[in-house]
């Protein structure tokens, strides 16, 4: 039998390797749905070096906004060329750095550790609201976190759920995401065949993201309909990839491939952050 690791976190940085030689779909560049996962090209981006930060952040008590800010800007600086955006890449230069009113999906895309961690919903939601905070503090920044921090929490903790085909068989999107709710009624199909474009706001990104977890059957498929989106496929890949994680697994092969391609110091992080957290590696 095939072994499945079901560790969000990893299923983010390996949606986010994935992702990267397709980066520039959106150009027009035509791929069919058998592409290949893995090529030379295939490394982490400013997705796993910021789910690493909010990782290390969670490892030690108290939380406090000033430590992941210190982090954040630490693990940042420390791979300038990992494909911050703009705002973020000044953020992360800037000393005593402010919060920007940014809703983009930067605040969803890094907080898959979250998710993993806490025996209510409601710290949940609190700890996510502080990581999207530093940077990301419009409203549609926080929600954006705190539905994807929910979303885990909630598939993590349901764990008889794994005995579906599809998390939407079961009635997922019915269970309300803690004040919000996402309109996530269209196939990755019927997205595409929207005209759907590049979009970095989480109010028009991150539901695309869960849509693509909702009708697929598979971590694989996941993240394969993520990146077919032509959206911002690195940011997609990796917040689908932390639900399909929590829900089916990785393959181990796929697993252990990312696990190859991280360097020592982030990979410290995330084995350190499994272990603390009872999560597979």
């Amino acid at each position: 039998m095939d072994k499945f690791i079901k560790n969000p976190v990893l299923g983010a940085i390996c949606g986010d390797m994935i992702e990267v030689p397709y980066e520039f779909l959106r150009k027009g560049v035509h791929i069919e749905k058998d592409f290949p996962l893995w090529s030379d090209d295939s490394r982490f981006s400013d997705d796993s070096v910021m789910t690493l930060a909010v990782s290390k952040w969670l490892l030690e008590e108290p939380f406090n906004t000033n430590d992941l800010i210190n982090i954040m800007q630490d693990l940042g600086n420390k791979y300038p060329n990992a494909g911050y955006g703009g705002n973020f890449r000044q953020w992360l230069k800037t000393e005593n750095p402010k919060p920007y009113n940014s809703w983009g999906n930067g605040s969803a895309m890094r907080v898959s550790p979250v998710g993993c961690c806490f025996e209510s919903l409601e710290t949940t939601k609190l700890v996510a609201g502080m990581s999207a905070s530093v940077s990301h503090n419009h409203p549609e920044g926080i929600k954006g976190a705190q539905v994807i921090a929910n979303l885990i929490f909630r598939i993590l903790q349901y764990n008889d759920w794994e005995n579906y085909d599809t998390p939407y068989m079961e009635g997922f999107v019915l269970i309300p995401t803690i004040d919000y709710k996402y309109k996530v009624d269209r196939t990755p199909q019927e997205i595409r065949n929207s005209g759907y474009k590049f979009e970095v706001s989480c109010q028009k990104s991150v539901p695309e993201a869960i849509s693509c977890f909702l009708y697929s059957h598979s971590y694989e498929e996941t993240i394969r309909e993520a990146i077919l989106l032509r959206g911002d496929t690195d940011t997609q890949a990796c917040i689908a990839g932390s639900l399909a994680a929590a829900y089916w697994g990785i393959p181990k092969d796929l697993a252990d491939e990312t696990l190859d391609r991280l360097p020592s110091d982030l990979l410290n992080i995330l084995e350190d952050f499994s272990k603390m957290y009872n999560l597979d590696l």
